[in-house]
């Protein structure tokens, strides 16, 4: 028989796995910074601040309109006697003077200048998208990490752990052993073959699966017996109409789990798969986690932009110099795709209260083969608990039995 895996050293996070991120997210954030970040945002300016019917010629990296003098001029740098000062969208890291250039920036200003924004130029610092650059290359590189390796790759390592310790969750949650377990999640070109050299094995997984769901199925609702025997060559097909017994009569949360399992040991056989992997490791073990807080960090980042906003209406901040207040636009973006994706993931909360209700099932079940005498105050006990918990703030999935028990006990009690 099969065992679940204990968690030990080999599912530890090592320096190896924080040296190879951090690598990857600075040369990634370099890339981005130095060459991706200038070229979109010079990109929007031309698109979105150049003057209606206005013919902007490209003097080096520099776009302006130009004077007639500057519109017969190719490929040499910017002049002030080729340009005209009505459109300027500077973005390289160049100091430029009135008397050579035709306007004044600092080399680690970018420039903008457009009727369309007013009179006075804008001047923006790059490092204002830093935010940006670095938190693109720390979410490129960790997501590159699952192609890696277990030894250097992070992210892989912590779903290979996950993948465990839902294992080993699921077991304690449902009563599935471990070869179940690998029987309902094991992709299906691998079931066909463990059930071609093991058939007894397959068999016995499924009947135990069954034999779990039966214990949730009110009585009389089957007429005929399941599982018995598997028709040769449909081992996928009674896997599948199983685990939609499972899903139908069992918690919502075992078939969740079991599918994101089943899910990320596709990706353990193809790495590129890399969606099915984060899928586990989001809904199973960064959510339950940090949701509450990547919201506090959002609300946070809103505070603070709110204050930099109303500090630039109140002309504390230079309407012609918004590096802060876009550096600022930059993180609490980044925190609300966060937060986003945060959600996206999330569990379903009608699984609360399929749990809830399985629990009162297995309750009442409980209380009919107790003595006549104390099954009223059982069931009372039974529908009080259930009762407070659902009324009670922060209700988790993974805490109901426990919480749930005490209350029942307490209630019990002389």
């Amino acid at each position: 028989m099969n065992t679940l895996p204990l968690l030990n050293a080999a599912h530890r996070v090592k320096a190896a796995h924080i040296i190879v991120v951090l690598a990857l997210t600075l040369g990634i954030s370099a890339v981005l910074y130095w060459s991706a970040v200038p070229n979109i945002a010079q990109r929007l300016a031309l698109t979105q601040l150049k003057p209606e019917n206005a013919r902007v010629e490209r003097f080096g990296d520099v776009y302006a309109t130009a004077t007639p003098e500057g519109a017969n001029v190719r490929g040499q740098d910017v002049r002030r006697s080729f340009i005209n000062g009505e459109y300027i969208a500077d973005f390289t890291n160049i100091e430029r003077t009135a008397d050579v250039h035709g306007y004044t920036k600092a080399a680690n200003d970018w420039l903008i200048q457009s009727p369309k924004i007013g009179e006075e130029p804008i001047y923006l610092r790059q490092a204002a998208l830093a935010p940006l650059a670095l938190a693109l290359g720390f979410a490129g590189a960790y997501l590159l990490t699952l192609l890696l390796p277990v030894r250097v790759g992070l992210l892989a390592l912590l779903t290979e752990r996950e993948i465990e310790q839902t294992r080993i969750r699921l077991a304690l949650e449902s009563g599935l052993d471990a070869d179940t377990i690998d029987v309902l999640t094991m992709p299906d070109h691998d079931l066909k073959r463990v059930s071609e050299s093991q058939p007894d094995r397959v068999q016995a997984a499924l009947d135990k699966a069954w034999s779990l769901v039966k214990q949730n199925v009110v009585a009389d609702t089957f007429s005929a017996e399941e599982f018995t025997t598997i028709p040769q060559g449909y081992v996928v097909q009674c896997r599948d109409y199983l685990l939609q017994r499972v899903r139908q009569y069992m918690p919502v949360s075992v078939f969740r789990s079991l599918m994101h399992v089943a899910e990320a040991r596709s990706w353990q056989q193809q790495r590129f798969r890399i969606f099915s992997a984060l899928r586990l490791y989001m809904s199973e073990y960064f959510v339950p986690r940090y949701a509450s807080r990547v919201t506090g960090l959002v609300y946070g980042g809103s505070a603070f932009l709110i204050m930099l906003i109303g500090l630039r209406g109140l002309r504390f901040l230079s309407p012609s110099r918004p590096s802060l207040l876009v550096a600022m636009i930059t993180v609490e973006f980044m925190l609300l795709l966060l937060m986003g994706i945060t959600h996206f993931y999330s569990h379903d909360e009608t699984g609360s209260e399929s749990s809830l209700k399985s629990i009162e099932t297995d309750m009442h079940k409980l209380a009919t083969v107790v003595d006549a005498g104390n099954t009223a105050a059982v069931e009372r006990a039974v529908h009080q608990a259930v009762a407070d918990y659902v009324t009670a703030p922060g209700v988790v999935a993974e805490h109901f039995t426990k919480v749930i028990s005490e209350r029942i006990t307490a209630a019990l009690r002389p």
